[in-house]
C-alpha cells in the first residue's frame, strides 16, 4: 500500500482474471459517449463508457474502500456506491481537469470517495495517465503541482481519493486504456 495525504493505492488489488472478467462483462453492454457534467463536451472529455451493476464487483471493492476510508482518517460518512463506470479511452481520447463531486442541491448526497482501477497492462497503451492536481504544494510552476505515479497505471491497482480532488486522464497516444470508476456517496458535506 502506498499512502499519501491525497490518495491511496492498493497494489495488485484485482487479479488479472478478474480484470479480464470485467472487460468481458462490459463488452456485452452498449457503450456511449462519456459526459462532463450532464452533457457531451469533447473539449473537456472524450471517452466512451458503459455502466455495470454486477453485485460481485461491488462485493470485491466495497469493503476495501470502507477500510481505506478509516485507515486514511478521512472518515467520510459513505453509504451506497453508484453504478460502476467502465471507461474506454482510445488514441486521442482524454478527460481534462475535473472533480467528481457535483455539489448539487438536487440530491441529498455528495460523492465523497472516488475509485479508479486500471484494467489493462500499462505496456498496452501510451499516455492515458491519471494525474492529480495538488493545490497544497507551493510550486515553482503549475507542473510542480501535478502528481503522476507509475502505480496509477498498473493493471488491477485500486486508487482511491476524495471526490473533490482535481484530476485528469491525459490523452492516449497509442493503444487503449480501460478502467473502472466507482463513486461512493454519503450525506452532504456540512
Amino acid at each position: 500500500m502506498i499512502k499519501e495525504n491525497i490518495y491511496a493505492v492498493s497494489e495488485n488489488f484485482l487479479p488479472n482474471p478478474v480484470c479480464e472478467d470485467i472487460i468481458k462483462r462490459a463488452s456485452e453492454l452498449s457503450i456511449e459517449e462519456g459526459v462532463a457534467g450532464d452533457k457531451v463536451n469533447k473539449t473537456v472529455r472524450n471517452s466512451r463508457v458503459t455502466w455495470l451493476s454486477d453485485p460481485w464487483i461491488f462485493d470485491w471493492i466495497t469493503p476495501a474502500v470502507h477500510e481505506l476510508n478509516q485507515q486514511l482518517n478521512w472518515n467520510f460518512d459513505i453509504s451506497i456506491p453508484e453504478n460502476i463506470q467502465f471507461t474506454r479511452y482510445t488514441e486521442g481520447q482524454f478527460y481534462n481537469w475535473h472533480i467528481d463531486n457535483k455539489f448539487s442541491n438536487s440530491t441529498n448526497y455528495d460523492r465523497k470517495i472516488s475509485v479508479v482501477i486500471p484494467l489493462k497492462d500499462d505496456s498496452e497503451y501510451e499516455g492515458g495517465d491519471l494525474e492529480f492536481y495538488d493545490s497544497s504544494v507551493s510550486p515553482q510552476s503549475t507542473q510542480d503541482r501535478v502528481v503522476k505515479k507509475e502505480e496509477f497505471r498498473k493493471k488491477g491497482n485500486l486508487i482511491v481519493f476524495p471526490s473533490y480532488l482535481c484530476h485528469r486522464v491525459t490523452k492516449v497516444t497509442k493503444g487503449e486504456r480501460l478502467s473502472i470508476v466507482i463513486w461512493f456517496n454519503g450525506v452532504k458535506f456540512r
